[in-house]
């Protein structure tokens, strides 16, 4: 039976905003935008925190579940907590914030997958479901981009697409080798025949007896984690999607879109850009769910002047 419905679930779950920055008083914008479409249920979750923390961190993620809706709505209220119990060196150098970063959202992965794991449903078996997780933490100098899955990350840069993480999908080479050291095999572009994602949280048949090493699950909670140096005058803004997006468009095809939006449509805000963008991904074919986040960066925003009256901090989720 299949698990598409005869007619789309169009409506949106959506916002956006302005924010000033409490330390730097740097201005950006944010959005999100969330559509059930073709599916049966909605098993997508996403985060959107500016000034997260004591810190000019800004949080924006979007986890793509799949199985169920549990493993992403969980991760999201985990790894947002997790995160703000965490400690990064912000006084060192430049070099030593990179690698605080890094090890921190390394390591958090993994430790929420754990701590997923101890979740009665997920514990006592009653629940098998995971979810795809893409998290970047924006800052002044620097966006750090944590990834488990193929829910992808792009930054514009001068109107083009730069991606800040890859897909990881079974069939990458780089996966097939690790899933067949593991135990595991691929067949038709599927772990073992049946699972479409080589990373996730969650998917806790995968990982049965290695929790504690990721290097043998099947499907891994181990995240590639990227750090890149951001400049303020030519970077524009971060869009993170899940792959009900780019299964039908490019990097450059959405980023690009979100432009035309901006600049040939005049359209006011990003929250518009993003409902419009979901809507010409079911246009162009995508039977997924789709979420959408992005944060628009104070270079993009001042130059521009795309956007209204800077508000309150928000924490969006």
């Amino acid at each position: 039976m299949s698990n598409l419905l005869a007619e789309p679930v169009t409506e949106k779950e959506h916002d956006g905003g302005n924010v000033t920055c409490m330390n730097s008083r740097l201005f950006y914008s944010w959005a999100y935008s969330s559509m059930q479409g073709k599916r049966k249920t909605q098993e997508d979750a996403h985060c959107v925190t500016m000034n997260f923390g004591d810190h000019d961190h800004h949080l924006m993620m979007v986890c793509d579940g799949h199985g169920g809706s549990l493993a992403a709505k969980k991760v999201r209220e985990i790894m947002e907590q997790h995160l703000l119990e965490q400690t990064f060196d912000i006084h060192g150098t430049k070099k030593e914030l990179h690698k605080s970063y890094a090890n921190n959202l390394f390591n958090s992965f993994l430790e929420v997958d754990k701590k997923l794991a101890e979740v009665e449903e997920f514990k006592s078996g009653k629940d098998f479901s995971g979810t795809t997780v893409n998290l970047a933490m924006i800052c002044e100098e620097q966006i750090v981009c944590a990834n488990a899955g193929d829910t992808r990350c792009v930054v514009s840069k001068d109107q083009k697409a730069i991606d800040l993480s890859q897909d990881h999908k079974p069939s990458h080479s780089e996966e097939r080798e690790r899933i067949i050291r593991a135990g595991g095999h691929v067949t038709n572009g599927r772990v073992n025949g049946l699972h479409g994602v080589a990373r996730s949280l969650g998917d806790f048949g995968y990982k049965e007896g290695c929790l504690d090493d990721v290097n043998k699950q099947l499907v891994t909670c181990k995240p590639d984690v990227l750090v890149y140096p951001s400049e303020i005058s030519t970077d524009e803004f971060v869009l993170i999607c899940c792959d009900g997006v780019w299964d039908v468009l490019t990097s450059q095809e959405a980023v690009t879109f979100i432009h035309e939006c901006l600049i040939v449509k005049k359209i006011p805000d990003l929250q518009t850009c993003l409902d419009m963008l979901l809507d010409h991904c079911l246009d162009k074919g995508s039977n997924d769910n789709m979420t959408a986040a992005i944060i628009a960066l104070p270079g993009f925003c001042r130059v521009h002047n795309y956007f209204k009256k800077p508000s309150s901090a928000c924490n969006i989720s």
